[in-house]
């Protein structure tokens, strides 16, 4: 930016022979802005950074609390959770829905249940957050993406922005990342009750 703003008051003032007094005042403010953007930009790149620390001590302790494995490395989390030691192998780990910065893995009212963080590009508004709920189903089922009027129909947290089932998968896709204002059990809880729903049908 620095360059391309001496190049234009080079060109004003040889061109159009602007007063320097004038073109010391358009330099001024350009470096003024050039500093606030690389301070904004420095800030948005720490809270950026704090939320990710924060969401991965949130699902840190979900793990902890219902079952085996957090961390943003998802070979790992893959290798802990077929560890021979468990009664039962774990299978989202190796889901498709398993795509993103970080993960998590464990059981919920005896549900395997995965959690997926990750972004995505959403053009002008930037960048979309999205926590993936993947709730390990009985037995399979057909394929089906539901509609927003159907999503408001069944009770579920209001920022829900997906629900889908694929073979023996439920993945409830929420809007934002966990913190201190999105509830993560009351999250999965919503997605593991629809599971048990959908077995019923």
């Amino acid at each position: 930016m620095a360059a391309a703003g001496s190049a234009v008051l080079l060109a004003f003032w040889v061109v159009w022979d602007w007063p320097w007094q004038l073109l010391l005042f358009l330099a001024a403010i350009l470096v003024v802005t050039g500093v606030w953007i690389t301070a904004t930009s420095a800030a948005d790149a720490e809270r950026e950074s704090q939320r990710r620390e924060n969401s991965r001590w949130i699902l840190m302790a979900w793990a902890d609390r219902n079952g085996w494995s957090c961390g943003a490395d998802l070979a790992a989390v893959t290798a802990s959770s077929a560890e021979p030691t468990h009664e039962e192998r774990w299978e989202l780990p190796a889901s498709p829905h398993f795509r993103g910065e970080l993960f998590a893995v464990g059981r919920r009212d005896g549900v395997e249940v995965g959690i997926v963080c990750s972004t995505e590009d959403a053009g002008e508004i930037g960048t979309a957050w999205l926590t993936a709920v993947v709730v390990r189903l009985p037995e399979e089922r057909p394929s089906t993406r539901l509609r927003a009027r159907e999503i408001r129909r069944l009770g579920l947290p209001a920022n829900v922005e997906s629900v889908k089932s694929v073979g023996r998968e439920l993945c409830v896709r929420y809007e934002g990342w966990p913190g201190k204002w999105t509830p993560l059990d009351e999250q999965v809880d919503a997605a593991v009750h629809l599971a048990e729903s959908l077995g019923n049908a």
